[in-house]
């Protein structure tokens, strides 16, 4: 397996052409996929003065002292590398323990936030995110109801977040892991079907696979290619609308007259777009207010009240404008 080593190799003088200094902090948990690329990574930095490593982990506390265990392996095998170790234990409140379908949403918001301090601090986030949690991820956001511009939901580069693994299948890193006698840890959890990822890794997608053999490299290639017309589609629709819009830090505004004669699903991925500009990246919006916001701007264009669509943004209609708003 060494063509791993190869490709990691590659991605990283890709991610630094020029030679110069790369600070980059591996997200661990302990599993397979993060342990085998700190493996990788730390395996490469030998040969290369410019690249710094470092160690983080989030101990979620959610499986008692197997928590512990997994933090005191990743503390560990980052000591015999010698590299700096950086872990967080967020606290969890009473509503979070009693809604199970709510554990991942607040784990992940507290998983970035910890990723964004490390990164004000310097280093550049690794994610061991693969193929596979790609495919998972897509078919998520299929099936919720998302633009074309949201459905890939994970990219390479972003921002200061580096994913050299998605061109990479789990059972690969698993092979390298048992012919270089890397050991991990295993989360039980991630064989519980109580989360929707997990039925799809566990059930749906095997079952597809069975049904139609080699669904899952075609639903990668359609959401890439999905995201490509949409991004041609978006960058036409931008150029088109600029005399018809107003923006500030607080206000977006459109003017309806604009929507006339579009169709529907080129109405969408313009206010999709609209609104990841306005509210950030982070912010998917999902069919059903899309659905929504079509009607209001179609079938009843009349002036409207605010509607409220985040914790600090609105949506109202007008003197004959769409307009989201944000409190800062």
């Amino acid at each position: 397996m060494r063509h791993l080593e190869v490709l990691i190799n590659e991605k990283l003088e890709a991610l630094d052409p020029e030679k110069k200094s790369l600070s980059l902090c591996i997200a661990c948990s302990a599993g397979v996929d993060s342990t085998v690329l700190l493996q990788l990574l730390y395996k490469i930095s030998l040969t290369k003065t410019q690249v710094f490593l470092s160690v983080c982990h989030v101990n979620y506390a959610l499986r008692g002292e197997e928590s512990d265990a997994d933090e005191i392996f990743l503390k560990n095998l980052a000591e015999d590398f010698r590299l700096p170790f950086f872990s967080f234990r967020p606290e969890k409140s009473k509503k979070v323990l009693e809604d199970k379908k709510g554990i991942q949403a607040w784990a992940r918001g507290e998983r970035y936030q910890f990723f964004e301090k490390l990164a004000a601090s310097g280093w550049q986030i690794v994610l061991a995110h693969t193929k596979d949690d790609l495919l998972e991820t897509i078919l998520q956001r299929i099936l919720r109801g998302t633009s074309p511009l949201g459905v890939l939901g994970m990219s390479e580069r972003h921002k200061f977040y580096w994913r050299p693994l998605l061109d990479v299948e789990k059972k690969s890193l698993k092979t390298y892991a048992m012919e270089n006698e890397i050991s991990w840890r295993e989360d039980k959890s991630n064989s519980s079907r109580c989360y929707s990822r997990n039925k799809l890794r566990l059930d749906i997608i095997p079952e597809l696979e069975t049904l139609y053999r080699g669904s899952s490299q075609r639903v990668l290639r359609f959401a890439k290619e999905a995201r490509e017309l949409a991004v041609f589609t978006r960058e036409t629709l931008r150029q088109k609308s600029a005399d018809f819009l107003e923006k500030n830090e607080k206000i977006v505004s459109v003017r309806i007259e604009f929507f006339q004669g579009l169709e529907r699903g080129v109405i969408c991925l313009f206010l999709a777009d609209l609104l990841r500009e306005f509210a950030g990246d982070d912010y998917i919006p999902e069919e059903k207010l899309l659905s929504a916001l079509y009607q209001w701007i179609t079938e009843f264009p009349q002036e409207k009240s605010q509607r409220q669509l985040s914790q600090d943004m609105f949506c109202k209609i007008q003197e004959n404008k769409l307009i989201f708003e944000k409190l800062l």
